[in-house]
């Protein structure tokens, strides 16, 4: 399967799923990544607003929260890059790029992108060796060649293959959890 073939399997199985899926699942994938130590140990943690029929990291955000970690999240810029802020409150989000809630620049202190311990990354699909597949703008493989954090993606147990299909400029990730599995490399 091309990359294109494999976003268009992993958005089809999606589509299939219900709303008490995503929130159920979702939840049980932010239970197994806030018991990760690179996870309870960090001081920044990048998250991200899920898009519909993405794995959403709220649950993960608030435990960060609970635990003292500062929480950035990711504003869309030109060129396709990412800019890291950390909002100062729920008053500081808008909507932005894609229809999702961005952060507002003029609300939020900017980070570079090895303030960051850990990032919670997004993704269409992944495989057992950490591989990503994202949906091809390449904001987080900019970002992920960037940092030195450690980098976690989270997704559903139904976004795993067998084997994503990668380029020379795509960014393995250390780790990536589901509801049911850990996989590291």
């Amino acid at each position: 399967m091309t990359k294109q073939e494999q976003r268009q399997y992993i958005k089809q199985l999606l589509r299939s799923k219900g709303d008490e899926f995503f929130k159920e699942s979702s939840k049980a994938a932010c239970e197994k990544l806030i018991s990760l130590s690179k996870f309870q140990s960090a001081n920044t943690v990048l998250a991200y607003m899920a898009m519909k029929r993405e794995c959403d990291p709220c649950y993960a955000v608030e435990k960060a929260r609970e635990l003292g970690i500062a929480v950035a999240f990711p504003l869309c810029c030109e060129g396709n890059t990412l800019k890291i802020c950390v909002p100062f409150g729920a008053d500081s989000f808008r909507t932005g790029a894609y229809g999702i809630m961005e952060p507002d620049p003029e609300k939020s202190a900017i980070l570079s992108p090895n303030d960051l311990d850990f990032i919670i990354v997004p993704g269409l699909g992944f495989d057992a060796e950490c591989r990503r597949l994202g949906r091809g703008a390449g904001y987080y493989d900019r970002l992920l060649s960037e940092s030195r954090a450690y980098k976690t993606g989270l997704a559903f147990d139904e976004q795993i293959l067998s084997e994503v299909c990668i380029e020379p400029h795509d960014v393995k990730l250390d780790c990536v959890v589901t509801a049911n599995h850990i996989f590291t490399v």
